[in-house]
């Protein structure tokens, strides 16, 4: 993949889909940790973690040709 390949991945109506559905998701999981943290830390972990990785994922960035 190529510069100009990645970013008419990022383009793609689908993958502008897929990475508004990351950013509701992490939207969801900070509100829920915003209202019920404290009750259940492993979860709390649990979500934290998720909005880590999802965050990772939305920070995509080209890294040179793979051929």
């Amino acid at each position: 993949m190529n510069q100009d390949e990645f970013n008419d991945w990022r383009a793609s109506p689908i993958t502008k889909q897929f990475f508004t559905s990351i950013t509701n998701r992490i939207y969801d999981l900070q509100v829920d940790l915003g209202t019920k943290a404290g009750y259940e830390p492993v979860e709390d972990a649990r979500k934290a973690g998720a909005i880590m990785a999802l965050t990772d994922i939305l920070n995509t960035e080209f890294e040179g040709e793979n051929t």
